[in-house]
């Protein structure tokens, strides 16, 4: 996909390039050393305190943004942070939303670009919504059987907004970092749900076999 279009709604934000995919729902603890991520979070902390994560191996892409394959990052909001005796920054953040890097920015001093939302183009199921996370609560628990590192949910933890629920099903889901970067990349929350639902079929029947379930 390739944008040819101008974005809706485009604005400024500072970007901590991290090799790492986050989605919206999740949180995470950043350990900040680089002088110039330093700057960024004291500017947010300044103002209205979120920032964009971006995965990529180009901090600073040459070619224009809208020449390219569509560039996501999600952006998140600060929730404490703090410096430690070793003078590095711990920060927690909370993931919100999905947006789309339209251009990149002059850097001041960390990368800055312009940003924009974008909100999926339909809604899940909710019937199926609501038996993939049954699927997914079970897959958690194959996966402790099988000596993996996970946490169960209940279904009162999940939002009820369908869109956001079905980001908090693909946060709870061990997924790899290209299953990941495949359901941020995808535009329409129904086919995210065809896909997580696949996934999380595919490692039951795999995790099944191997406890001899099947």
């Amino acid at each position: 996909m390739y944008n040819d279009v101008p974005y809706i709604g485009e604005m400024p934000s500072g970007v901590f390039v991290l090799k790492v995919v986050l989605l919206p729902t999740e949180t995470m603890t950043l350990r900040v050393f680089e002088p110039r991520y330093h700057q960024l979070i004291r500017d947010c902390e300044r103002n209205e305190g979120t920032f964009v994560i971006v995965d990529t191996t180009d901090e600073k892409i040459t070619v224009p943004v809208r020449e390219r394959e569509a560039l996501y990052g999600i952006r998140v909001r600060i929730s404490s942070s703090g410096l430690i005796p070793t003078g590095d920054r711990i920060v927690e953040v909370s993931a919100e939303d999905k947006v789309a890097i339209a251009s990149w920015l002059p850097d001041d001093p960390y990368p800055v670009a312009l940003i924009a939302p974008t909100p999926d183009l339909d809604h899940p199921d909710e019937e199926r919504l609501k038996d993939l996370s049954t699927y997914v609560n079970h897959l958690l628990n194959l996966t402790i059987e099988m000596g993996g590192n996970v946490e169960l949910f209940s279904p009162n933890e999940l939002s009820d907004d369908p869109i956001r629920r079905l980001w908090q099903l693909c946060a709870r889901t061990p997924l790899t970092i290209d299953q990941r970067r495949k359901m941020l990349n995808q535009s329409f929350a129904s086919n995210r749900l065809e896909m997580l639902g696949e996934i999380v079929a595919e490692n039951i029947a795999f995790y099944e076999k191997m406890l001899g379930l099947r």
